[in-house]
């Protein structure tokens, strides 16, 4: 990701570090979530769980 700081949480994505693909145990697990910047969650990030289906 960006790697930026961004104080407006609102800019900011709950993203999942692994795809949870419709699993509960991954789409909860607390440590399989991050914050991420909108513009990242909905670009690159994305891209990489797309080609990874």
């Amino acid at each position: 990701m960006c790697g930026k700081l961004e104080p407006n949480t609102s800019k900011l994505v709950a993203d999942h570090r692994i795809p949870h693909r419709g699993s509960e145990y991954l789409f909860w697990k607390d440590t399989n979530i991050q914050c991420v910047c909108k513009t990242c969650h909905d670009s690159e990030k994305q891209k990489r769980d797309r080609r990874h289906r």
